[in-house]
Formats: C-alpha cells, structure tokens, sequence
C-alpha cells in the first residue's frame, strides 16, 4: 500500500520523465514548465520527509537534517526552472 510520500515520488518521476520526452521533441516550454512542477512536486516530498521524521523520531534511513536539504535543494531547482521557464514564455519582466 502506497502511502503520501509513495504516491508523491511516483508523480514526480512520472513529471520529469514526461519532461525530458518533452525536452527531446523539441518542446522546451513545455519541459521546463513540467520540470517546475516536478521540483514543487519534490519539495512537498521532502517536507513531508522532515516532518515524518521529527515526529516519529530517527526510524528511517534519512535523518531530518538530509530531508531538510534535499528540501532546499527542490525549492532551488523550482526556482530555477520557474522562472527559466517564464522566460521561455516570454513572460520575463521585474518581479
């Protein structure tokens, strides 16, 4: 039985592979917009991770500390693919 974290590992890897079959037809908007997603997808997988692990204490494999970076490092990547995406789209401009 797949649990939260289960079923939000599936849908990211499911986003990044549909986003370098995107990458690879030439699509590049599409790619980087589904990588953003895939990475948002990734932070709530790694947030979930630092909060399941303080509340149950030090069970898994990942102590709260690796969680926590694999977290800054997804909402990074989110960053990054958003707005280099929003230029793709032509939406770039002054936040």
């Amino acid at each position: 039985m797949l649990d939260t974290r289960g079923v939000l590992a599936l849908l990211v890897i499911g986003l990044m592979i549909v986003a370098l079959v995107a990458g690879r037809r030439g699509e590049d908007a599409l790619a980087t917009w589904l990588m953003a997603a895939g990475f948002a997808v990734a932070s709530a997988w790694a947030g979930m991770g630092v909060v399941l692990t303080r509340r149950q204490g030090a069970e898994g494999v990942l102590s709260a500390q690796i969680y926590l970076s694999l977290l800054a490092m997804a909402v990074a990547f989110t960053v990054y693919f958003g707005l280099r995406a929003k230029e793709d789209a032509g939406l770039s401009g002054s936040w």
